[in-house]
């Protein structure tokens, strides 16, 4: 049988179709940035890598005309993890963000010392999501429709209980979300 543009059957085909790319694309970035699920440690700079991750990003910033702002504390001591994975998680969670926005909307990221934690915080003003859907989008092969692509949340979530990282997702403040990544500055902490 063959599938008619009003057949009821083609819009589930297509979304069948648009989830087995979007996991495609995931496992092609697992298989370019980590050569395994455990991490690869060193000392690394934050904010060389945030500023790294957002410059690949400025293109599909634009795209979405978010207003964009970066805030780096110049003062952060290198932190101890797998570099090519923690980008991986910035770049995924700055891909859902620009995904819930709609125009006009807005992305902030600051890099901040507390106590012995470096921290990561983006905060975007798209779709606020509930404490369920926040647990959802962090779950393999959960239903996330209209929440962002969320297909690499998981594997990001897992990327970061392997470094002993806990993955904070919040609502924000103004509306939205907030993410917030602490990363260990010292090798006994990782």
């Amino acid at each position: 049988k063959t599938v008619s543009a009003t057949d009821q059957n083609r819009e589930y085909l297509e979304s069948i179709v648009n989830e087995a790319k979007q996991l495609e694309d995931v496992l092609e970035e697992v298989l370019n940035y980590s050569d395994s699920l455990y991490p690869a440690r060193d000392m690394w700079d934050v904010n060389h890598l945030v500023t790294g991750v957002c410059r690949e990003l400025q293109g599909r910033l634009e795209q979405h005309r978010a207003t964009f702002s970066i805030e780096l504390d110049p003062g952060l001591p290198m932190a101890y993890i797998d570099y090519k994975q923690i980008a991986f998680c910035i770049r995924t969670i700055l891909g859902n963000s620009m995904d819930t926005l709609t125009d006009g909307g807005a992305i902030r990221i600051n890099t901040r010392l507390e106590g012995d934690d470096i921290v990561v915080d983006i905060t975007d003003t798209g779709t606020d999501i509930s404490p369920e859907a926040r647990e959802q989008l962090t779950t393999p092969f959960s239903a996330t429709q209209g929440l962002g692509s969320g297909a690499a949340l998981p594997l990001c979530k897992t990327i970061l209980d392997k470094h002993g990282i806990p993955f904070e997702m919040e609502s924000a403040a103004q509306g939205g979300t907030r993410y917030i990544i602490r990363l260990p500055s010292r090798k006994e902490e990782a």
